[in-house]
């Protein structure tokens, strides 16, 4: 229970964070609230800790003889596993790139104006996917949506004067969170 337990608040904490994210990107820069720019640390540590509790159910199914009368799939619990720590680092790479548009390097990792609102949709759509964790959810498919809707834009207004990092990094993270999602359930 404490594996699964813990594989569920993992989902919930890479949620919030894209939740946290999304906002950020939406408010006027830089952003008054900045407690998601400082918890990529905090997320990675969280996958770890996770880790070991599906780790340590392993292992100590193997010792419990009643472990035939509550069957539990640990295949699936570190499939699941290690989809969110995948997802986990996209999470991670984000946050640092969108700490380093806003504080750190504005002018050389931007996200041009234009951008931002459908930046901060398609963050907001992945982070409801990534709550449900479902890739046939209206959630998912929500957030597929935003993200071409994105790319589209990202590929029609790069230029020399409008440089399109972040966004572009951010974009690909997102449509390597969904195909996580997408990945798991596949199995």
């Amino acid at each position: 229970n404490g594996a699964v337990d813990g594989l569920a608040s993992l989902r919930l904490s890479l949620a919030r964070q894209l939740k946290e994210m999304g906002t950020a990107i939406s408010e006027t820069w830089p952003p008054e609230h900045e407690d998601w720019s400082k918890r990529r640390t905090e997320l990675m540590a969280f996958s770890r800790e996770v880790r070991e509790s599906v780790q340590l159910a392993d292992t100590s199914r193997r010792g419990n003889l009643r472990r035939h009368r509550h069957q539990r799939d640990l295949d699936a619990d570190y499939r699941a596993l290690r989809a969110m720590e995948r997802a986990t680092a996209h999470v991670k790479d984000m946050t640092d790139v969108l700490t380093d548009a806003i504080w750190r390097n504005p002018e050389n990792v931007a996200v041009p104006a234009p951008l931002a609102e459908p930046l901060a949709r398609a963050v907001a759509a992945c982070a409801e996917a990534v709550e449900v964790w479902d890739p046939e959810s209206d959630e998912h498919a929500a957030a597929t949506e935003s993200l071409v809707e994105l790319v589209r834009l990202v590929n029609t207004s790069g230029s020399a004067d409008s440089p399109v990092d972040a966004t572009a990094a951010m974009a690909m993270d997102l449509r390597r969170i969904l195909r996580t999602v997408s990945t798991v359930a596949e199995q």
